[in-house]
């Protein structure tokens, strides 16, 4: 019934008649957590409401079912208190008309002053002011709210975080008295609403607007509440800090600042794309809103900024000159230092800093990263400082670190499984390493019980403990052990602390591959990258981290082209080729050795792509066009020769073989000399037959149209007539007692390969094909279909003889 009514409510007027007296009554009166059938046909109906109003098009039914909603019995917390979602579903849907004058009297009730919002004389005021600021959050981020309302809102949530009114001052804006007595967690949800709002508004991405625009328009917005902020600052007659730094005088330092910002903001309104300046002023933006939050730490980040900028800004020439770190070694560990902060904020602006200084980062700006990377621990518990501190003292150990903790858990298993008697030794009391702590705790609680380490305890007569003082004595181990649980829980939070950190360094990773991917990038992230992914399969723990890092890890091996890089050499490219080829020969799961195979493949195709490299025309031929004059091109075939040999000569520890059928078919011209080992391994007598059909594989994923037309004629004529060789020779060998089904296929299909290629070329004797046509019987269905085939003078008559034996043969059976 109430469904068929709505229609009806079309008019403003009529509506907030009906919803005063009738339904903003009924809908008060609901509780959250009523399940009865009344209650849930009102929440139906509010839903439905909510949906009508929301889509009826019209700003003026909007605001007064809102203002109906609003007056009492009603209220702005209708929806806590009702455990619904009706005024949000309204205020998600208002129009751009409606959206203004909402956010207009959300900030007339932020002020206490006489607004259909809020009730100045309410008993929930605070929750009230509360629910505002939060909605004034929501609809500033809003692009169809002008640049203008925009900034009032912000400078009314910004003085309300930071500043407090002692005398009005009708010259600054919203410098009014808040006349209410409003609690703490007032001041503190609009602190964090408003820099929520920044954050979002720094990430928010309008379509039809370009990254840049907006980017520059939120720098005008914070470079105006930059000003703004100045002008609150000099006026300490009418205000003061709510939360004053002690005995730090910020206002000195805060002119200083704007007068940078000032000049940085100036010389990014002319630039026509993402410069140092964006990232300079943006770190500027942040650190003055952290001086008013962490103004200790804030200070020290503002000289290093200070320092860092001078820097940017002179030439190359003269900053080789000067001592110490270079800029953006002191801007990467800022950023670090913002991925350590639970703000949202401060890693937005540490991940577009990134990606807009992308391409001046160095190699040894990288190395702070991947050692944030490869970090063990945390040293301290003071966030920051601790990640700092143990990027210089303790990082050069860390790789090495798993790994014997690996030798040393592998050789305890070998030590337990000797037998008892190496626990009557005290070899097992020796491994387990009990806290100080612990031991003091329970010394302590034992009193005199306690016996004494290093001493003769056989002369020492019992004590005896009354059952009051056995019991007073269990209590107080009972509390003793339970600090050690407490601290393994401390080392638990410590180590997924660290694993949330990695994971956002890793999107500073991220932003370095999308913006400026570069060789020295490449060479030094891929391990770490792949050491975090098996560090996932290694550890349960790790998954979250080891998931982040595949992400990172594909996210690099996509990238088509790496940027060219001064005094880039292949030595390192060659070095991470050898420890992805090495590392491929200990893995055993199919996903890993796929991720490993597009790692090598990206490594090959960057010594491809080396300054000594001619150009590569089409996107066909990129990954093949290889001069012979390409530097450390002998030493990728020779490793991929290495790893091909260890697979055929069955060692223990050989590559894969889809990451060599991989490496063949994707460089087949780049790994064309390899054929002539393959074939001379065929024709090998010690060789298995196993292996020998591995090279027929190989063989066969190597030729292909492309290949046949990227080869000189010359060298392709000579493999075909060295094939016919080996093959004939191969298959001259085999006979019916140890015919190999599998093997003789393999060769077939390269024969048939090469005849496709090459219909006027005979690929084999006649006399071996009439021997395989005598033993028919014994091949595979394949191998036979292969046969006819290469024998086209075969009748059909033949063909059904053949046939017709073999199922009389089977019939016959």
């Amino acid at each position: 019934m109430f469904e068929s009514l709505l229609p009806s409510l079309k008019d403003a007027s009529v509506m907030e008649e009906i919803l005063v007296p009738d339904i903003v009554t009924v809908v008060a009166s609901l509780r959250p957590k009523r399940t009865d059938e009344l209650s849930v046909r009102i929440r139906r109906m509010m839903a439905l409401l909510g949906r009508y109003v929301g889509e009826s098009g019209s700003a003026d039914l909007q605001l007064a079912s809102l203002r109906s909603l609003m007056t009492t019995p009603g209220s702005c917390m209708l929806d806590s208190h009702t455990g619904t979602s009706l005024l949000a579903d309204i205020i998600a849907k208002l129009l751009p008309e409606a959206q203004k004058k909402v956010l207009a009297e959300l900030m007339k009730a932020s002020q206490i002053k006489q607004s259909w919002i809020v009730a100045s004389e309410g008993r929930r005021l605070g929750e009230c002011l509360q629910w505002c600021a939060r909605e004034m959050a929501t609809l500033v981020i809003n692009p169809n709210i002008d640049h203008a309302d925009m900034l009032a809102c912000l400078q009314l949530l910004y003085l309300r975080s930071f500043f407090t009114v002692t005398i009005p001052n009708k010259s600054i804006p919203f410098c009014t008295v808040l006349n209410a007595d409003v609690q703490p967690s007032y001041y503190k949800c609009v602190l964090d609403t408003f820099m929520k709002s920044v954050s979002k508004l720094l990430t928010v991405n309008i379509k039809g607007v370009s990254r840049l625009s907006q980017l520059n328009g939120h720098m005008d917005l914070m470079f105006s509440l930059l000003q703004y902020g100045q002008l609150l600052l000099t006026s300490p007659g009418h205000l003061k800090l709510t939360n004053p730094p002690d005995g730090l005088q910020i206002e000195e330092e805060w002119g200083q600042l704007v007068q940078v910002v000032s000049e940085i903001d100036i010389k990014r309104k002319g630039e026509e794309r993402l410069s140092g300046s964006h990232a300079f002023e943006l770190l500027y933006f942040h650190t003055a809103l952290q001086l008013l939050i962490e103004p200790d730490i804030a200070l020290e980040t503002l000289q290093d900024l200070h320092v860092c900028y001078k820097r940017s800004c002179k030439k190359r020439k003269l900053l080789t000159k000067e001592d110490g770190p270079a800029w953006i070694e002191v801007v990467t560990e800022l950023l670090l230092s913002l991925m350590f902060k639970g703000s949202a904020m401060s890693r937005s602006v540490a991940n577009i800093v990134m990606a807009t200084l992308a391409e001046h980062v160095t190699p040894q700006a990288l190395q702070l990263i991947v050692e944030a990377l490869q970090q063990s621990s945390l040293t301290s518990e003071d966030g920051v400082v601790g990640v700092e501190e143990s990027m210089d003292s303790d990082m050069e150990d860390d790789m090495d670190t798993s790994e014997q903790q690996l030798e040393e858990g592998s050789s305890s298993e070998e030590e337990e499984e000797d037998g008892d008697d190496e626990e009557d030794s005290g070899v097992e009391e020796e491994s387990l390493s009990v806290p100080e702590e612990l031991k003091a705790n329970v010394k302590a609680a034992l009193g005199e019980a306690a016996v004494i380490e290093g001493e003769d305890n056989s002369e020492q007569e019992d004590v005896e403990v009354s059952d009051s003082e056995m019991m007073q004595l269990d209590s107080m181990l009972a509390a003793a052990f339970r600090s050690m649980k407490r601290g393994k829980q401390v080392d638990k939070d410590k180590q997924r602390q660290l694993h949330t950190f990695k994971i956002r360094v890793l999107d500073l990773v991220d932003m370095l591959i999308k913006h400026h991917p570069t060789p020295s990038l490449l060479t030094m992230i891929v391990l770490p990258l792949v050491d975090r992914v098996v560090g996932g399969i290694r550890n349960q723990d790790e998954q979250t981290l080891a998931n982040r890092a595949h992400n990172t890890l594909m996210l690099l091996c996509k990238v088509k082209k790496l940027e060219p890089e001064e005094g880039s050499s292949s030595d390192r490219l060659l070095e991470v080729l050898q420890l992805l080829i090495q590392f491929a020969a200990k893995v055993s799961l199919p996903d890993l050795v796929t991720d490993v195979t597009k790692c090598c493949i990206l490594v090959i195709k960057t010594i491809l792509q080396q300054p000594s490299v001619s150009p590569l025309k089409t996107r066909a031929t990129a990954a093949q066009n290889t001069p012979s004059t390409v530097r450390g091109i002998d030493q990728v075939v020779s490793m991929v020769r290495d790893a091909v040999f260890a697979l055929l000569n069955s060692k223990k520890a050989h590559c894969p073989a889809p990451l060599l059928h991989t490496l063949l078919q994707r460089f087949t011209k780049l790994f064309w000399p390899l054929t002539k080992n393959i074939l001379a391994t065929l024709e090998s007598q010690d060789c298995k037959v196993f292996m020998k059909s591995q090279c027929a594989n190989f063989l066969l994923l190597m030729i292909n149209k492309q290949t046949v037309s990227e080869l000189e004629a010359e060298r392709w004529s000579e493999f075909v007539a060295s094939w016919k060789t080996s093959a004939t020779k191969v298959l001259a060998a085999v006979n019916e007692g140890d015919l190999k089904k599998s093997f003789v296929e393999e060769v077939l299909s390269v024969c048939i390969r090469v005849h496709q290629l090459q219909p006027d070329t005979e690929v084999l004797d006649e006399d071996v094909l009439e021997r395989l046509h005598s033993q028919r019987s014994h091949l595979s269905q394949t191998s036979r279909a292969h046969l006819n085939k290469l024998m086209p003078d075969l009748t059909v008559e033949e063909r059904r003889v053949k046939k017709g034996k073999k199922k009389e043969a089977k019939t016959w059976d």
